[in-house]
């Protein structure tokens, strides 16, 4: 337990030390997460055109809420890969699978480190979209309790593409692809579309829980309620789902790379 506290305090140190020392570039991520909001938050406005007030406030809710959480799982699919192919292109990652703590531990470590440091980052981001929307956005425990079963799902979707980077090493725009997939799903339920692709949406785990999210930050309920209802349920199942998954095509994955001898060279 010692080790994983000081391999989690290493790590966490780490990615200050970058936040603090690369600030203009951290900015500059902010304000183009920023720009992406605003370019997309007034044209759905310019469309939708004159509506009731109520209305256009539960809809600049629910683009706020549903662009945080894409925010955060943008983050989450870009990590893993961009850290795979940093090590692979560093000549690093042989040695990290080769330390004492095994390596899912170790990216678990990173994740969670990474994840603490978007907290940091996420916070003039929310600000400037609320006040952008004109809007107030309350945290209630129901919501947070869904964004952290929704982020596990996203982590266990993100973990099984890391599991295709160790074996292609290059894995193009697949993961933009399915950023690009979550901002749409982000301000917008797709309702209008063919059933093949909401029932293909469904199953990704960003579409469940940014529903659910968008619901409840629209509509607050309590957790008792939330934790009961089917949705949430389903939720919890997607999520567990794809982290076993993810875990063990990773795993699988590690063993071939290692094989055949692919951790070593580019």
């Amino acid at each position: 337990m010692k080790r994983i506290a000081c391999l989690l305090t290493a790590e966490f140190s780490h990615r200050l030390t970058l936040l603090r020392r690369y600030a203009l570039g951290t900015a500059a991520d902010v304000l183009t997460f920023y720009l992406v909001f605003v370019g997309v938050h007034f044209s759905i406005r310019s469309i939708v055109g004159e509506v009731d007030a109520a209305d256009l406030q539960r809809l600049a809710t629910s683009q706020v809420v549903g662009f945080l959480a894409f925010y955060f799982a943008s983050m989450v699919l870009s990590s893993i890969g961009n850290y795979l192919r940093e090590g692979v292109e560093e000549g690093t990652l042989e040695q990290l699978f080769l330390a004492p703590h095994p390596f899912l531990l170790v990216l678990g470590a990173r994740l969670l480190s990474t994840f603490l440091i978007d907290v940091l980052r996420v916070i003039p981001l929310f600000f400037l979209l609320t006040a952008t929307a004109g809007v107030r956005i309350a945290f209630t425990p129901a919501g947070l309790l869904i964004f952290l079963v929704l982020l596990v799902g996203v982590y266990g979707f993100a973990v099984l593409l890391g599991g295709l980077t160790l074996l292609f090493k290059r894995t193009g725009q697949l993961p933009f692809l399915f950023q690009v997939l979550f901002l749409g799903l982000g301000f917008s339920s797709f309702d209008g579309a063919s059933s093949t692709f909401r029932a293909i949406a469904s199953v990704l785990p960003f579409a469940r829980g940014v529903a659910l999210l968008k619901s409840t930050a629209v509509d607050p309920r309590p957790i008792g309620s939330v934790v009961a209802s089917a949705g949430f349920l389903e939720l919890g199942l997607n999520a567990l789902g794809y982290v076993l998954i993810g875990v063990l095509f990773f795993a699988w994955s590690e063993r071939v790379a290692k094989d055949r001898g692919l951790l070593g060279r580019y």
